[in-house]
C-alpha cells in the first residue's frame, strides 16, 4: 500500500492542490466591487476611510471645503486596481464593459522609494488598461504615495525614473564601461 501511495504521491498532490484552487477562485464578474476608499485633506492627513464608495460631495465635506485625494481600491474581473483623484470624481472610471489585455500579471518588476517597496501600488495604479488612466483623462500624481523619487524596473528590464504624475517617466540608463 505504501508502495502505492509513495508511487502515486505526484498524481495525488495535484489532484489536491487542483481541488483547492477551485475552493478559493476568485470570481471572476463584470461589476466594479469598492474594496477601500480612502479621503486625505490637503496636509496629507487621512479624513476617513470606508469598505464602501465615499462620494465626491461628501468627501469635500468631510474635508471642509480642503479635499486632497481619494483613494479607491476597487476589483474588477478578479483583479485589484487604485485609482486616485484630486478633483471632481465619478466611479467606475470605465462605465462600459471591459476586456482586459492578456500578458504579463505587473507590469513593472519593482518600484522603490526611500528603500519601501512600493510595487504592488504602482501596479494596482495602473489601472485595467495599464495606462494610469490617462484615456480618460485623469493625472495622477506620485507625490500621494512617495514624496521621493520612485525607481522602478519594467518586465523588460529597462529602470526608470517615475516623474511627478504616473504617466510620465524618465530613463535611467547606466553605462558601464
Amino acid at each position: 500500500m505504501s508502495l502505492c501511495i509513495y508511487h502515486y504521491k505526484f498524481q495525488i498532490t495535484d489532484y489536491l492542490l487542483c481541488q483547492y484552487a477551485k475552493c478559493n477562485k476568485i470570481k471572476r464578474t463584470n461589476d466594479y466591487r469598492v474594496t477601500h476608499c480612502r479621503v486625505v485633506d490637503k496636509n496629507n492627513k487621512i479624513v476617513k476611510e470606508s469598505c464602501d464608495l465615499i462620494d465626491y460631495i461628501t468627501a469635500v465635506n468631510l474635508c471642509k471645503n480642503k479635499l486632497g485625494h481619494v483613494i479607491i481600491s476597487y476589483q474588477l474581473l478578479g483583479k485589484r486596481f487604485k485609482i486616485m483623484y484630486d478633483c471632481k470624481y465619478k466611479f467606475p472610471p470605465y462605465p462600459n464593459m471591459l476586456k482586459l489585455k492578456e500578458g504579463y500579471k505587473y507590469k513593472f518588476l519593482s518600484a522603490i522609494s526611500n528603500d519601501k517597496d512600493i510595487t504592488d501600488d504602482v501596479n494596482q495604479l495602473l489601472g485595467p488598461k495599464n495606462n494610469f488612466y490617462n484615456d480618460i483623462g485623469l493625472k495622477m500624481k506620485s507625490k500621494y504615495i512617495s514624496t521621493s523619487r520612485i525607481d522602478c524596473m519594467d518586465n523588460n528590464v529597462n529602470d526608470f525614473i517615475m516623474g511627478d504624475n504616473f504617466n510620465m517617466y524618465e530613463s535611467n540608463e547606466i553605462h558601464l564601461d
